[in-house]
């Protein structure tokens, strides 16, 4: 068969027999048919890994996530809640108590997107030069999706860029007053100062973090910037 002949089958790509498929899909779902709620969430993922893994701790998580969304079906699978964390059971693990204090809600110096720019230059060996969509992908995995990150009110944003931009961009913002940054001048001056010229990064930048850099959403439109 041809790709788009071979998509229509929608057969799984489980790495086992028929037997040990049908075994899997009962250890992770009740006679309901839907999932055993001991093992929904993070917190049921972590708990099927040291159910099911010799390994463990050191289990890799991608790929149980990948072989159990191979046995169950689409709808059943989101059911689970399971993040895609590529890593293993012990490093969601210390992801999870580095952001969180005893009562599981976000550490203070880690709320906010600063909270987020510090958590990077912290835990990454770049530094300032860390991206910071990477560490807010990595630890919203780890927790559970962006939504959960919401709901513990982490109040990050995804910024699109590095550490070290992200804290110039903050600074600029400080140092000048709303004129500044006006029209297609204000744009440009954002981008070299901050973006490497960029403009189509500096629009995105500023329109994530609006209310950060000016202190309303609403008052980005003022800007009158183009969209790149």
């Amino acid at each position: 068969m041809d790709e788009e002949e071979f998509k229509l089958l929608g057969w799984p790509d489980f790495p086992g027999t028929p037997a040990e498929s049908r075994e899997l899909r009962g250890e992770v779902l009740g006679p309901d048919g839907r999932p055993k709620a001991k093992y929904v969430g993070v917190g049921g993922f972590d708990r099927f890994v040291m159910d099911h893994d010799e390994k463990k701790e050191f289990a890799d998580m991608g790929g149980w996530r990948r072989k159990i969304s191979a046995v169950l079906d689409e709808e059943e699978f989101k059911l689970l809640g399971w993040p895609h964390f590529p890593g293993t059971l012990a490093e969601l693990r210390a992801l999870s108590g580095e952001v969180l204090g005893p009562d599981g809600r976000p550490k203070t110096k880690y709320v906010g997107t600063g909270g987020l720019a510090r958590f990077a230059r912290g835990h990454d060996e770049k530094r300032e030069f860390a991206y910071v969509g990477t560490w807010y992908s990595k630890v919203s995995a780890a927790l559970g999706g962006f939504r959960v990150l919401r709901k513990l009110g982490f109040k990050w944003k995804d910024f699109k860029g590095t550490v070290l931009e992200y804290e110039t961009l903050v600074r600029l913002f400080k140092e000048y007053p709303l004129e500044a940054f006006q029209g297609a001048g204000g744009q440009d001056f954002v981008a070299q100062r901050v973006f490497k010229g960029d403009k189509g990064r500096a629009y995105l930048n500023v329109s994530i973090l609006r209310e950060e850099l000016l202190g309303d959403r609403r008052r980005f439109p003022l800007l009158g910037w183009e969209r790149r």
